[in-house]
């Protein structure tokens, strides 16, 4: 339950300072656990600079059946992508009907659990200038 309420706040803390000037290029991957593909989690790109809203676009995507994610930028006009430069990537699982509840609190439990790091420490990953469709991120569980 802290795990949800901290990855909330991430998101919330992404939605501040976007701007639609900013160019974005293609951004997509896949997220696997152990092998097996992980569906209906989020995967947020939060920028590492320090003007980012002035630099760089947050960006986010839902992870389907196969595990595969799709970046849009978060602003009030989504757009799919997200602009050049180093992010740090945190994924994690929002329950769906708390969000559509507007609860803070989940209702159920992620299907899995992925590595805690992973959710509060993130992965750093660099988006190349002409974007990539191979951000993959292949998780194992902690011992």
């Amino acid at each position: 339950m802290k795990q949800t309420c901290l990855f909330t706040l991430f998101f919330v803390l992404f939605l501040c300072g976007c701007s639609t000037k900013l160019p974005v290029v293609p951004v997509s991957g896949i997220v696997t656990l152990d092998g097996k593909p992980l569906e209906g989690f989020q995967v947020f790109f939060q920028p590492i600079h320090e003007e980012t809203s002035k630099t760089m676009l947050t960006s986010s995507g839902l992870t389907n059946v196969q595990g595969k994610f799709l970046l849009k930028t978060v602003e009030e006009n989504p757009r799919n992508g997200t602009s050049v430069g180093k992010y740090r990537v945190i994924i994690g699982w929002v329950d769906p009907d708390s969000m559509l509840l507007g609860d803070s609190e989940p209702q159920r439990q992620p299907p899995v659990k992925i590595p805690e790091n992973v959710q509060t420490e993130g992965i750093i990953f660099i988006v190349p200038p002409n974007g990539t469709q191979t951000a993959n991120f292949h998780l194992t569980t902690e011992n």
